[in-house]
């Protein structure tokens, strides 16, 4: 999912009534995913000569004993993939039509049906622009139960407590970020840019 996921954290100033420069995704790889979904529409979908048989002949099985005889956790997978991609595309377009509130609702779908961190990492990031740092806090907390020890999880818990006035809480998370970073002097400018970003009081 990370090829459907590029940020550009920028800080620099956006005209009115626009997404901040840094919440802008790219869809290059929207039509890619587009694609997929697709294919597997078509995939699934009855030859047309056998749309109106309404069941299945005796000597053939039915739906159900067809998904178990070739496999039916691959059919699901596919099926959760094809409402996983979709709820990322529907992200990326409420995003281009500067709809942060629906790309955020979107995102947050898109990581209840995944395991995928970059996704929550990016609700994340959303909730923060549009001002939820409620959701900043849960999606950085699914953050580490998905890859304990990230550092981005741990920053992002650190601005949700500081924007909440909880200064000791954030130099906690603040400091074990630090303490598990491989660049501290990297995090330290991450955590300033975070803080001007999203508008967050010292």
């Amino acid at each position: 999912m990370a090829s459907i996921l590029t940020m550009a954290c920028s800080t620099s100033s956006e005209p009115e009534g626009s997404l901040p420069e840094g919440a802008q995704l790219h869809l290059a790889s929207a039509s890619a995913a587009d694609t997929r979904l697709t294919q597997t529409e078509d995939q699934t979908r009855p030859p047309s000569g056998d749309r109106g048989r309404t069941e299945a002949p005796v000597d053939q099985p039915g739906p159900v004993a067809a998904a178990d005889a070739d496999g039916g956790d691959e059919a699901l997978d596919e099926s959760a993939d094809a409402e996983l991609l979709f709820a990322v595309m529907l992200a990326e377009m409420a995003l281009q039509s500067d709809d942060i509130h629906m790309a955020l609702e979107a995102y947050l779908a898109a990581s209840e049906k995944s395991r995928s961190t970059e996704v929550t990492e990016q609700a994340a990031r959303l909730a923060a622009y549009a001002d939820r740092w409620d959701v900043v806090d849960s999606s950085a907390r699914r953050m580490l139960e998905l890859e304990p020890e990230s550092v981005e999880a741990r920053l992002l818990l650190a601005a949700a407590e500081q924007r909440s006035g909880n200064k000791r809480a954030s130099i906690d998370h603040l400091l074990d970020a630090l303490e598990r970073s491989d660049d501290r002097d990297a995090t330290l400018r991450e955590w300033q840019g975070a803080m001007e970003r999203y508008q967050i009081p010292g």
